[in-house]
């Protein structure tokens, strides 16, 4: 299985050699919070993030990590969600963040908001989707709900990230609500647009309209576009194993049309919660527990294979970020708690089938590693949800020995 994964993977075998070492720096431990796995970097290489209990009013903050000319580097809290605690119609515990290309912050609170009360929670509201606008004139970062979920037919709980269509409009799912059979708990796909009258918030596809959710139900990450203008995501529940499932979603004159790919079979486990990434070539990579498959959307072509050759740092992975698919013919990605002490891994699948354990977490560098970014001079950022200084998670950087 392996050497099928890899023809497909590469046309030309791998002329950089990746070792099996890396050398990780902690940047910046917050004393509070817990850090959201999805965070951004800007041409500048500042680092953007999200965390999720922190701030002032524990009620989670955006900040910002930025280097300095000495190789140190400072933090800055952007902004904190809910100054009027309990009552947070800005929102409550981020979680999802992008740059768009007018240089502010777009993301996505978990809770919170104006749109009532139907997720069960003192917050106000089944989460936002809110815009941080950069500073005027040296004033403070400042923010604007763009769409307050109401738990119904909108959907609930938007805990995943984002992506922008070339139009400006941004795509995500919510973990909850839709029209699913069982009330709230489905998730949809929602497109959020800007027109003549502002932003306005659609759905275009809700999970669990039929018994037992066999096009899955509640998705936990974001999804992607192909170049036809397809959408692709993960479930983590529902599917005919009800382990998830990998889908598209198809767009047509009636409204868009979902297709269950791969049927994941992992309970008593969570089911895939990490988004797709494509490798160019018009396939994508998708995680679950141990597993790595690549899926070719356009041949139905399938083939899957184990993330790591260990059997032990295998048990336990669960991938909560997307692979990084790198120009030196190699695969990057993260095991939440996978490798040597279960803590945590950073790992490489080289162009010559390779697998490499090139980082083990292990408390003070960090717990539960999420997404990671490479820099145009391939050094990686990522964070960790806990562990480091203060036990509340880390932003680390990762230089790997050639």
């Amino acid at each position: 299985m392996r050497k099928l994964l890899f023809c497909l993977l590469f046309l030309a075998p791998s002329t950089t050699k990746l070792v099996g070492e890396a050398h990780e720096q902690v940047i910046w431990s917050p004393e509070y919070g817990n850090i959201a796995s999805v965070f951004a970097i800007d041409s500048k290489g500042n680092l953007y993030g999200a965390d999720i209990h922190g701030g002032n009013n524990f009620a989670g903050s955006i900040f910002e990590v930025s280097p300095n000319a000495d190789g140190s580097w400072t933090a800055t809290t952007l902004y904190d969600f809910c100054p009027n605690y309990p009552d947070c119609p800005d929102g409550f515990a981020p979680v999802g963040l992008i740059i768009g290309t007018d240089g502010n912050l777009y993301g996505t609170t978990g809770s919170g908001g104006t749109g009532g009360g139907a997720c069960g929670n003192e917050n106000g509201g089944c989460g936002v989707l809110f815009e941080l606008l950069r500073p005027v004139n040296g004033g403070p970062w400042t923010e604007t709900v763009l769409h307050a979920f109401g738990g119904g037919a909108d959907g609930a709980s938007p805990n995943a990230d984002l992506i922008f269509d070339s139009h400006g409009s941004l795509y995500g799912t919510t973990n909850l609500g839709g029209q699913g059979i069982y009330e709230y708990e489905s998730g949809t796909v929602f497109k959020l647009s800007y027109g003549k009258s502002g932003w306005s918030n659609s759905v275009l596809y809700s999970f669990c309209v039929t018994q037992n959710c066999p096009e899955g139900a509640n998705p936990a990450a974001g999804v992607r576009f192909d170049k036809f203008g397809n959408l692709y995501g993960t479930t983590s529940l529902g599917g005919a194993y009800q382990g998830g499932t990998f889908f598209e979603l198809s767009p047509g004159s009636n409204g868009w049309t979902e297709k269950v790919l791969v049927n994941v079979s992992s309970p008593p486990f969570r089911g895939p919660v990490a988004p797709v990434a494509f490798n160019g070539n018009g396939e994508f990579y998708a995680l679950s527990d141990s597993l790595i498959f690549l899926i070719n959307p356009q041949t139905g072509r399938v083939a899957s294979e184990p993330i790591l050759s260990n059997q032990a740092a295998q048990e336990m992975i669960s991938p909560s970020a997307p692979v990084i698919v790198d120009p030196r013919r190699a695969l990057f990605g993260t095991g939440f708690d996978g490798g040597l002490y279960h803590m945590g891994v950073f790992w490489a699948i080289t162009g010559n089938g390779e697998h490499l354990q090139l980082f083990n977490f292990g408390g003070a560098d960090g717990v539960g590693p999420g997404n990671v970014i490479e820099d145009k001079a391939g050094i990686f950022y990522g964070t960790t949800y806990s562990g480091g200084a203060y036990g509340q998670g880390a932003v680390f950087k990762i230089n790997l020995s050639r």
